[in-house]
C-alpha cells in the first residue's frame, strides 16, 4: 500500500503555493481534485496574502519548511501515487522538487505546472534563474502544461502575440518534448482571428491536436492553475489524454464565461466552485 490511509483514490503530493485571497493555486487545485476523487498530499511553496497581481502581497517563502515537512512525511510512511508540482519560488525549490520524484519511487505519474510567466513576462517574484531550473526539473516528468509565455522561455523562442500556426506550435511542443516530457500541453496559443487554443503533443505516437476556443475578453487569475487541476484529476484516474485536455479547457471556458456574466471583480478569479459538482459529475469519473 502506498499510503497509510488510501480509502481506494489516487493520490498527489501538490507543491504549490497558498495565497489568502484570489482564487488560484491551492486554493484551486484543492477542491478540484478532491471533486475528481485525489488524495492530496499538500507541500506549500509559499504563502501569499494574496495573489501577485493583488497589491502589496505579504510573501513568506516555504524554501525551509519543504523539507522538513517532507523529513516528516518519510517518518509517517507518505507514500503518493503522483506529483504536481506548481508555483516554486526560485531555483532552490526546484532543486527539492527534483529530489521529490527520487524519494517516492510510488510516484508513476509527475506533473509539471511551470507556472512562472504570462502575457511575455515572468511574474515579478521570478528570478531569470528560474528559466533553466524550470528546464531541469522537466526532465523529472512526464507531463507538462506551460501556457504560451512560458513555452517560449522554456525553449528559448522569441514571444510574440500574432497568430502561431499549429505547425509552429507542433514544433514548440517537440522542443519541449526534449527536455523530457512525454505529454506536453501548451495553453492559450494565439490563433487566427482572436481565437486561442490548447495544443496536446504526444511524444511516444506523434499524435498533435489543437483544441480551439474564443476568448471571453477579460483578464483574471488563476485559470492555468484551474486547467492543469482538472487536467491532472482525470489523468490519473486514467481518462485519455486528447479527452482530458478537451474536458479541461471546456472546464476553465464555462467559469471564465460565468465570471463574465457576474460583473464580479476578475482580479479574484472565477467562480469555478458554482459549476465544479455538476462539471466533475459530468466528468463520471
Amino acid at each position: 500500500m502506498n499510503d497509510t490511509i488510501r480509502n481506494g483514490l489516487p493520490t498527489c503530493l501538490a507543491a504549490h503555493d497558498l495565497s489568502g485571497v484570489g482564487r488560484c493555486a491551492l486554493t484551486v487545485v484543492l477542491p478540484v481534485l478532491a471533486a475528481l476523487k485525489v488524495q492530496t498530499h499538500v507541500l506549500p511553496t509559499g504563502l501569499f496574502s494574496n495573489h501577485l497581481a493583488l497589491a502589496q502581497p505579504v510573501i513568506y517563502d516555504f524554501t525551509a519548511e519543504m523539507q522538513a515537512w517532507l523529513q516528516a512525511w518519510d517518518v509517517n510512511g507518505v507514500r503518493p501515487d503522483s506529483i504536481y508540482s506548481g508555483f516554486l519560488t526560485g531555483p532552490e525549490q526546484a532543486e527539492i522538487v527534483k529530489g521529490i520524484a527520487a524519494r517516492y519511487p510510488t510516484a508513476s505519474h509527475v506533473l509539471v505546472d511551470p507556472a512562472m510567466a504570462d502575457h511575455g513576462a515572468l511574474y515579478s517574484s521570478v528570478p531569470t534563474e528560474m528559466i533553466d531550473a524550470m528546464r531541469g526539473l522537466l526532465r523529472q516528468a512526464d507531463w507538462t502544461t506551460p501556457n504560451y509565455t512560458e513555452a517560449c522561455f522554456l525553449t528559448g523562442t522569441q514571444y510574440g502575440e500574432a497568430a502561431i500556426p499549429y505547425e509552429r506550435a507542433r514544433r514548440l511542443a517537440e522542443q519541449l518534448a526534449l527536455l523530457g516530457p512525454e505529454r506536453i500541453v501548451i495553453t492559450s496559443v494565439p490563433g487566427e482571428d482572436g481565437t486561442l487554443y490548447n495544443y496536446l503533443f504526444e511524444q511516444a505516437n506523434e499524435h498533435a491536436e489543437a483544441f480551439p476556443f474564443i476568448p471571453v475578453g477579460l483578464s483574471t487569475v488563476g485559470t492555468g492553475d484551474l486547467f492543469a487541476a482538472a487536467l491532472w484529476g482525470q489523468v490519473l484516474h486514467g481518462t485519455a489524454a486528447a479527452m482530458a485536455v478537451r474536458r479541461a479547457g471546456q472546464f476553465v471556458r464555462r467559469a471564465v464565461e460565468l465570471l463574465a456574466q457576474s460583473g464580479a471583480d476578475p482580479r479574484f478569479g472565477v467562480p469555478f466552485e458554482a459549476i465544479l459538482t455538476e462539471w466533475a459529475g459530468e466528468v463520471a469519473i
